[in-house]
């Protein structure tokens, strides 16, 4: 069976990963502080990721959440692929001429980055990612 994985659960395959580096479980509360979420937001999904089919994490109620053979593979494969894609930004940005150019030509609606910061990032990658050309769904088999 394969499971296509959301933008939402990314994140937190992306997040758990790094947050679990260390070798130790993430709780929640860390993993809510890093994306910026409440805790029993995060619980709800943690558990949901439990008992997918594949399991993409492993979560014991005040012991935390670890990535199974499965998540960590899919996580790797988010942390890849948003790699080429940060990678795929910078180069387009370049071609075009810089970042002002690539945001007039991304068209109307895009956002710009900060005002007086070179970060495109945010909406080069919401092209990229919007881009069925550009990006192929990640999926766990």
């Amino acid at each position: 069976m394969e499971q296509t994985l959301t933008i939402s659960i990314q994140d937190y395959l992306k997040n758990i990963y790094e947050l679990t580096e260390n070798g130790e479980a993430a709780s929640t509360n860390a993993l809510a502080k890093k994306l910026n979420i409440s805790a029993p937001s995060v619980t709800g999904m943690v558990q949901k990721l439990a008992t997918a089919k594949p399991a993409l994490v492993e979560y014991q109620k005040h012991q935390g959440v670890t990535l199974t053979k499965e998540g960590r593979k899919a996580a790797l494969e988010v942390i890849r692929h948003r790699d080429e894609v940060r990678l795929a930004s910078a180069r387009a940005s370049q071609r075009v001429g810089g970042r002002d150019d690539l945001h007039q030509r991304a068209g109307p609606g895009m956002p710009a980055a900060k005002a007086g910061t070179n970060d495109v990032r945010p909406s080069i990658a919401r092209v990229w990612w919007t881009s069925s050309a550009c990006l192929a769904s990640i999926a766990v088999r």
